[in-house]
């Protein structure tokens, strides 16, 4: 029996109609939603970051002024938290070091870190996100994963 090519996708054989078989297509898993989630949290961790950005310039204007770290932000006058920005704060202040947190409502479980100066002269040492990561340079930035 010879077969003969009618439309793409369509094979003729006598009098029946073939259609070729194709497997179906994968699905990603997850779906969209789960993606659409990832890119809301990045865009919250990249908010938290530009927080903690402003928090490290305050302290460099603070330490220029004052020969010290700030201990807490509300001493820093140049640092109001923008209305919607996450929330950065200082975690500890001292002549030879500090460091910060940001966190976020809408992601709730996760933070971002920095320090200044000496991780040695920090009480606890390197400042951990809410996950467990360790900021091990001064001044790079680390948070959890979204």
């Amino acid at each position: 029996m010879k077969l003969t090519p009618l439309v793409a996708g369509t094979l003729l054989a006598g009098s029946l109609h073939a259609q070729a078989v194709r497997p179906p297509l994968p699905i990603p898993i997850g779906g969209p939603t789960n993606q659409s989630a990832v890119r809301s949290s990045m865009a919250i961790l990249a908010d938290m970051q530009a927080a903690l950005r402003d928090l490290i310039t305050a302290q460099q204007a603070y330490y220029a002024t004052h020969n010290t770290y700030a201990t807490y932000e509300q001493a820093i006058e140049s640092f109001p938290n923008k209305p919607h920005q996450s929330r950065a704060q200082v975690i500890f202040g001292s002549d030879f070091s500090w460091s910060g947190e940001a966190t976020d409502k809408r992601l709730p479980g996760k933070s971002c870190v920095v320090f200044g100066g000496t991780a040695a002269a920090l009480p606890d040492g390197a400042p951990n996100t809410a996950g467990g990561v360790t900021a091990i340079n001064s001044s790079d930035l680390v948070c959890d994963a979204p």
